[in-house]
């Protein structure tokens, strides 16, 4: 595994540096899962190699980053297992891809480590925490630049498990060196983490996040304009026979106080913004959403 290593960083060759075709790649994949620990290590420092960029030899790069992002749905996958003599492979394989990928893909890269912070074991937590800093460091930027980018869709996953599971929030904001504390955290990413928060009825933390903005009633974050656009856009997104149906029965799981209002109430509050933020949320989806946008929008 270290010879290949080698050979897999030097080789100027997209045909051998491939996931699916390459029996090299494919053993790599494997060896990710072995019963011994030090193929595991050396396959997890091998695997980053293969998502480093080469110069173009003809390979549609289209069809190269389609097989590398398979090869990280699979080291996904491996981590959510949650095996634990894989977890050790597992983040050192996230923190070598995390040093070397495209900026366009390293989010699903910290998601993966994100979600390892929170682990019960602290041994396996604190192997998270160095690898996303090493992270950071290779690429020359502080933790909080380097999330920042991708909240989007890092947030919901730092804070749902904040009442039962408050150590990836905590985490989060130690890597960030918030001087608030959690709290802080909180506000910052009320505007990303509410819509999700609110489509999986996570009414526990959103009654966190009221109380870190010192309110007392979960329904009065939700109400703030910016996030109530963000909130919506969401809703309204969602592939259901009744939208409005929908969209109301979520509110209101999430306070009575919604029951005093209606769908269309909501978004005369500021249209445009919600139109905006619907956009947003057509961009980062597939074609049906895009389609169910475009005509809501028209």
């Amino acid at each position: 595994m270290v010879a290949l290593r080698r050979l897999a960083k030097h080789s100027p060759s997209l045909g051998f540096l491939d996931f699916e075709t390459s029996f090299p790649g494919q053993w790599c994949l494997d060896c990710l899962r072995s019963s011994i620990r030090e193929l595991r290590v050396a396959a997890g420092r091998t695997f980053g190699i293969y998502f480093v960029d080469r110069p173009n030899n003809g390979l549609d790069k289209n069809l190269v980053r389609r097989k590398r992002k398979n090869a990280l749905e699979f080291l996904k996958t491996l981590s959510d297992k949650d095996v634990m003599h894989l977890h050790e492979a597992c983040i050192l394989a996230w923190g070598q891809v995390g040093r070397v990928i495209d900026e366009d893909d390293l989010g699903l890269v910290l998601l993966g480590l994100v979600e390892y912070l929170g682990h019960r074991n602290t041994i396996v937590s604190a192997w998270a925490f160095s690898e996303i800093l090493n992270v950071a460091d290779t690429r020359g930027v502080s933790p909080r630049r380097l999330f920042q980018p991708y909240w989007p869709c890092l947030a919901f996953s730092v804070v749902k498990d904040l009442v039962s599971k408050p150590q990836t929030a905590s985490k989060v904001t130690e890597l960030l060196q918030l001087q608030g504390g959690v709290p802080e955290l909180l506000r910052l990413l009320q505007r990303q983490a509410l819509p999700w928060l609110v489509l999986k009825k996570k009414r526990d933390v959103i009654q966190k996040i009221a109380e870190a903005r010192g309110e007392t009633e979960s329904f009065q974050p939700c109400l703030d304009t910016m996030n109530l656009s963000s909130i919506l856009a969401l809703l309204l997104a969602q592939d259901v026979p009744d939208i409005g149906d929908f969209s109301m029965s979520l509110l209101r799981h999430i306070s009575p106080q919604f029951s005093r209002s209606e769908l269309v109430e909501l978004l005369r509050t500021d249209p445009l913004l919600v139109a905006l933020e619907l956009f947003k949320v057509a961009a980062d989806g597939d074609d049906a959403r895009r389609a169910r946008v475009s005509w809501m929008t028209y």
